[in-house]
């Protein structure tokens, strides 16, 4: 499926199709691309029975897939745009048109969501009450040209075909249920907090927690120590051999210096080593409980 932007002055008219496409794209060659229009209406044969004002124009214009502009969204009851589509296209056998729609992604783009022309800061008009808006917001004078087409009766549904086309237009059924006025703002939803992004978050806090107490510790008596649990062990091996007032001769320490160390000293580094562990399993302890109960990726990137 294709996302596909017309320019229409200095906005941006999001095409989709069954929602007055025909109209608004004839109005937007007016508006403005004479040069179109002088080439369509002057210099261009038609087919015995149809002439400049019947035809669709969406070939004809440029398109864009990202908008650098503000986007003009006209969103259409979705239950009656797919039956305006079955009747567009011919459609004889509705059953058969709702497996190709879900089994094949690039079917006929009558039958496109209309949600996946949404970006963050579009404005949105409903089809059926808030169409010259949407043209005066696209810089269209009124009123807009017909374009009709002659398609057959629209398909009446079956109670399991209205709830198969309600199920694959979820989306666009919130979508157009959302709308309260002409030319509401979309805000895009904030992104979810997945699985995925938590067990990142979660290693990442796991990572900051041992970098956190792993490391070199400066002790309240000036001597620096290092922290890692091979030293601990080492210095809680030295505690069980030292008298109280026995002193330990030429201990490296962290900073490569060998120095005379007291029993009551190595007590003390292995003291605040703990205290510095504790501290550091007890801050992830706090952020892990952030991160369960975090809903949005901005919120976890925030911990």
């Amino acid at each position: 499926m294709k996302n596909q932007y017309i320019q229409s002055g200095a906005a941006y008219y999001a095409l989709n199709f069954k929602a007055a496409s025909s109209s608004l794209v004839r109005a937007i060659v007016t508006a403005h691309y004479p040069d179109v229009e002088d080439n369509l209406t002057n210099n261009s044969t038609y087919p015995a029975g149809q002439s400049v004002d019947t035809v669709r124009w969406h070939a004809q214009l440029p398109k864009v897939t990202e908008p650098d502009g503000g986007v003009v969204l006209v969103v259409r009851d979705p239950v009656e745009r797919f039956r305006s589509a079955c009747a567009e296209t011919n459609v004889t056998d509705v059953d058969a048109e709702l497996v190709k729609i879900q089994t094949q992604d690039r079917y006929n783009n009558h039958f496109w969501p209309t949600s996946r022309l949404i970006v963050d800061g579009c404005k949105l008009y409903r089809f059926d009450q808030d169409l010259d808006e949407a043209a005066m917001a696209l810089g269209l004078s009124l009123p807009l040209p017909n374009i009709a087409g002659t398609n057959p009766p629209k398909p009446d549904l079956t109670d399991e075909q209205l709830a198969a086309v309600q199920l694959i237009y979820a989306d666009d059924i919130a979508l157009y249920e959302s709308i309260t006025e002409a030319g509401q703002v979309y805000t895009a939803p904030p992104a979810p907090a997945t699985e995925e992004l938590k067990a990142a978050k979660r290693e990442q806090l796991k990572q900051e927690r041992d970098a956190a107490w792993q490391g070199t510790l400066m002790t309240s008596f000036g001597v620096p120590f290092h922290t890692d649990v091979q030293t601990q062990i080492d210095i809680q091996m030295m505690l069980q051999m030292l008298d109280p007032l026995e002193v330990f001769s030429g201990y490296k320490c962290a900073d490569g210096v060998r120095r005379d160390l007291s029993r009551e000293q190595f007590a003390l580094a292995l003291n605040e080593g703990v205290v510095r562990k504790v501290t550091a399993f007890a801050v992830e302890g706090a952020k892990l409980a952030a991160v369960e109960a975090a809903t949005t990726a901005e919120e976890l990137n925030a911990i």
